[in-house]
């Protein structure tokens, strides 16, 4: 049986620009890789241990290709992560005698070939359609797919001379169907997914995890594994942050230059949270009018024609406050748990957090259940022999409804 942790590299090799091939598995002693739903690529991190400078002997100048590939040591069956990079920098450089400490800062070839082309068309259509066209001709070759899920939308409009990798970040805003606007384009260990942020709350957990748990009470067999080696909050709500953003109530006015109108729409988080889907069913704040409503006066100017042809729409009473709103509701519930590493879980997947309370280790309601991976951090570390994971984790909405009942506290309550 694997002991926890346990990781194994298939391949690490780096190849200079002269053709020489250096393996570095025996002169890491760290790696890094991370993803995130908001990034539309990944990026790497290695640490060397080097007593031969290779700095200078190979030499390392940016021009090397590097084939990473990694799995876990377990009985499951995990497929391991592979990695097609180029090193781009050497940061953080320390001598001590004959050793040398260093970072080789890394990122994909696809990320770095996609700079070698450029979109600059006219294009029409569904924006899914639109977006799957670059993928396929602008930016091939790739060894990753695109999971996409189909807009419902009508665009005609012209990319902007962008890369590809940014003509489909750029395309994904403007991406909606009847009730979503919340269309993202990212990369992920697996594939390139182009998909609103609603559709990943409705994918199936891929683990469960468990926090501020003492004893295994679940009678999971795997409870070892699964309790969290660290937790942290980031936010529980943000309510500055919030209404900043014109999350809890906005308005966005659009000019129409060719009928020479304009046009009022309103969006408020207590008026329009049935609209959409969510993780859970309940607000993370009440919306009854029980507890304070926050009402800021935040409004947007628009144009609803393209400047360049007037016959153009930018559809903003489907886009605009909708996805300002759901973009916005998962940065207020977030934290980060360190676990030990699980191959099958990617940015963008769904896990279950399995809360425990200060009482009687019994589940705490309100956090307990489904949460989103919006960015992760693979941690291989050779000096401590084992592979964690860094995850953080979103959710909209909690278990319980509000507002709650009047507490009994022994201390501190008011007369």
């Amino acid at each position: 049986m694997s002991s926890l942790g346990a990781y194994n590299i298939l391949n690490f090799n780096l190849t200079s620009h002269n053709g020489f091939s250096l393996d570095l598995k025996n002169i890491f002693f760290s790696i890094e890789v991370y993803e995130e739903i908001y990034n539309n690529s990944m990026s790497v991190r290695v640490g060397i241990l080097d007593t031969e400078n290779l700095i200078r002997s190979l030499p390392i100048i940016g021009q090397e290709k590097v084939l990473l590939k990694w799995d876990i040591l377990s009985d499951g069956e995990y497929s391991p992560i592979e990695m097609n990079l180029r090193v781009t920098k050497i940061s953080k450089l320390q001598k001590a005698g004959q050793k040398t400490n260093y970072i080789l800062e890394m990122t994909t070839i696809d990320f770095l070939n996609n700079f070698e082309n450029r979109v600059s068309e006219y294009v029409e259509g569904p924006t899914s359609e639109i977006v799957q066209q670059i993928f396929d001709k602008d930016f091939a070759p790739t060894s990753k797919g695109l999971n996409l899920e189909p807009s419902e939308d009508d665009q005609k409009l012209v990319v902007p001379n962008l890369t590809p990798l940014k003509s489909m970040t750029w395309l994904s805003s403007k991406a909606h169907t009847a009730t979503d606007a919340s269309y993202l384009f990212f990369e992920n260990n697996r594939e390139y997914m182009f998909k609103p942020i609603t559709k990943l709350y409705s994918e199936e957990s891929k683990n469960t995890f468990y926090v501020d748990r003492t004893n295994n009470l679940t009678n999971d067999s795997n409870f070892e594994d699964k309790n969290t080696l660290a937790f942290e909050w980031v936010s529980n709500f943000d309510v500055l942050n919030n209404i900043s953003k014109g999350f809890y109530n906005s308005t966005v006015e659009t000019i129409d230059i060719v009928k020479k109108e304009a046009r009022l729409f309103e969006h408020s988080f207590y008026e329009n949270w049935d609209d959409y889907e969510h993780i859970e069913p309940n607000p993370f704040q009440d919306i009854s009018g029980t507890g304070h409503q926050y009402k800021p006066k935040i409004e947007y100017v628009v144009s609803e024609n393209d400047y360049g042809d007037l016959q153009k729409k930018h559809y903003h009473e489907d886009v605009f406050l909708k996805r300002l709103f759901q973009l916005q509701s998962v940065h207020n519930i977030k934290c980060e748990i360190t676990v030990y590493a699980d191959t099958k879980l990617a940015a963008g997947d769904m896990i279950t957090l399995n809360f425990g309370t200060n009482f009687n280790n019994e589940t705490d309601d309100q956090y307990t259940g489904s949460w989103l991976i919006t960015a992760m951090k693979h941690q291989i570390s050779r000096i401590k022999n084992d592979y964690r994971m860094q995850l953080e984790c979103v959710r909209d909405s909690v278990g319980v409804t509000y507002p709650q009942p009047i507490p009994i506290l022994k201390t501190g309550a008011s007369e």
